[in-house]
């Protein structure tokens, strides 16, 4: 039996633009080690559930920890927020 993980494939997307990564095995390896799932399976019946390639580190994480750690990686700061310490007199 294959270990599988619970994928969402727009989650998936999203990391490898912002990453500028191809989606490749290593890629996906990545992704289970920074973001993780919520969910793992022996079963492969769940087409949301991918195989996960040898050697690979997962995190599993609640729902709500995975949904913090996509929000901090995925969220791009407020360029209208940062403060600057050169002021024009």
């Amino acid at each position: 039996m294959r270990l599988r993980v619970l994928l969402i494939e727009a989650d998936f997307l999203e990391f490898l633009r912002l990453r500028n990564l191809a989606n490749c095995p290593e890629s996906f390896q990545t992704f289970l080690k920074v973001v993780g799932t919520t969910q793992i399976s022996f079963a492969p019946s769940h087409t949301q559930f991918v195989p996960v390639p040898s050697g690979s580190c997962i995190r599993l994480r609640t729902q709500g920890d995975y949904s913090e750690i996509l929000l901090a990686l995925l969220e791009k700061p407020d360029k209208s927020r940062r403060t600057s310490s050169c002021s024009i007199v």
